[in-house]
Order: structure tokens, then sequence, then C-alpha cells
């Protein structure tokens, strides 16, 4: 059994179970979900500049405009020569579970580097933990951030890290990578399940 992109599915069980059914439970997924993403994303905006009006005109870009259009117009009219198609505002807020969970593990990481205590390192950990096991593209982003901010601290780059701050916040990664052994582990071994995974994903395994 592959704990592959759980979190998601447990979460909406227990919202059937307390809301009746699951059409219950997808409509209230619908105003829960992006209100605790828009939410998150105030919060990282305010920490990274303690103004309102900042942080929302940054939850709203996040939230509504579609990003990935707009760079992959950009990309054709650079490679073609030829304007591409205007970009279009995103019509919905999706994936909404884990865009939160990503933007609180964000959060996490930015309260350790102004202070890096046991205790903001325990909840970088747990955010971590609730990323591994909600979205495949949520955890792989923030262990190649994690990766590369170490190495950033490491290297000199970043020299604003608390002390005992990077080593905290590997700790913090390296316990939470454990917790989450059942996600990973498939992976690693290159099990037939994962295997298929991507195999519908892309067509091939390397």
């Amino acid at each position: 059994f592959w704990w592959r992109d759980r979190l998601g599915p447990v979460v909406l069980a227990v919202l059937a179970q307390l809301c009746g059914g699951m059409p219950a439970a997808f409509l209230l997924a619908d105003f829960l979900f992006p209100a605790l993403l828009a939410l998150a994303l105030f919060r990282f905006g305010w920490l990274l500049r303690a103004e309102a009006s900042f942080a929302a005109l940054a939850t709203a870009l996040v939230l509504w405009f579609n990003w990935y259009d707009l760079l992959g117009s950009v990309y054709q009219t650079a490679t073609s020569g030829v304007l591409a198609a205007p970009p279009i505002f995103s019509r919905t807020i999706y994936p909404q579970l884990s865009a939160a969970l990503f933007v609180l593990f964000l959060i996490r990481v930015v309260e350790m580097r102004n202070g890096g205590t046991v205790e903001r390192a325990c909840w970088l950990g747990a955010s971590f933990v609730l990323n591994l096991y909600t979205y495949f593209y949520s955890w792989t982003f923030a262990a190649a951030m994690l990766a590369a901010i170490l190495a950033c601290g490491l290297s000199g780059l970043d020299g604003g890290w608390p002390r005992g701050g990077l080593r905290r916040l590997a700790v913090a990664g390296g316990v939470a990578a454990l917790l989450a052994w059942p996600v990973w582990s498939h992976l690693v071994g290159r099990s037939e399940v994962a295997q298929d995974f991507f195999q519908r994903l892309a067509g091939e395994w390397t």
C-alpha cells in the first residue's frame, strides 16, 4: 500500500462523517479549503511585509491569477517570435488543501529564519510531514526548498540564520522524512506501484 496523496481523502472522509455524506463533504470543502488557503497566504504575505494591503494583494495574485498560463505565454512568444494568446485569470482555486499546507510550510520556514527555536523546528517538521502525506508535487517542492535553504546557509550565501537554526532545520526535515517513510519508500525501492504511477503520469520509468 502506497501512502501517496492520502491526507486529502482522509480529510474528506472525516468531513463526510461529520456532515452525513460525501456530497455535503465536497460542498463544505469548497468553502473551507479555499478559505484556509487564503488565510495561510495572507499570513505568509504579512511575514514578508507587515502591511495588510501587501498581504491582501499577494493573496489575490496567488489565488486568482494563472501564473502557469502567463509563463507559458511568455515562453511561446520568446521561442516562436509570435505574440501568444494573452494570459487568463484562473477560474478556480486549486489544489486547495495541498496549497494551504504548502503555504503553511513556507510560513514555518520564515519563522525558523527569524528565530530558530526548538519549538519552531517542531512546527516546521510537522508542516513538512503534512505535505509529505498530502500531495506529491507539494512535498517534492518542499524537499527541494529545504535542500536549497540548507545549501545557501551552509555555504554562507545566506548569513541571516540564527545560531543553531540551520542544524535544527536539518534535523526537523530529517525526522519528518522518517515519519513519512510509507510515502517515499516505494520510490527508493522502485516498487511496482510506484512504477505504475510514473508510467501513467509520463509514459516511462527512469
